[in-house]
């Protein structure tokens, strides 16, 4: 199995080496890189949350119901990960704003 993983993982890394190759001939475009690390910086909080939510229901002794403990974490990490993204992108939140002036104007 981790043969199997670990050759999909150099397939798919060499698919997006090559295709960015090809498609920066075509098109100038740059990585927005501060936004790749706002997002990554979000994610590994989300992760680091809900990892602690497990471990609370953990020494509360709720291992056995995982539908109660999942309906309970996917929240938990939904909004962790919508609101430190809103916290730390201005450009998440300006464009959080005008959907929301969209939507209700």
């Amino acid at each position: 199995m981790i043969g199997a993983a670990f050759a999909t993982l150099i397939s798919a890394s060499l698919g997006l080496i090559l295709s960015f190759w090809l498609v920066s001939r075509q098109v100038k475009f740059r990585i927005p890189i501060t936004r790749i690390i706002q997002q990554g910086t979000a994610a590994i909080a989300m992760g680091i949350l809900v990892y602690a939510g497990q471990g609370l229901f953990e020494i509360l002794g709720i291992t056995e119901n995982t539908t109660f403990v999942l309906m309970a974490l996917v929240p938990v990490g939904g909004v962790s990960y919508f609101g430190i993204l809103y916290a730390i992108s201005i450009d998440f939140r300006n464009s959080i704003t005008r959907n929301i002036d969209t939507i209700f104007s």
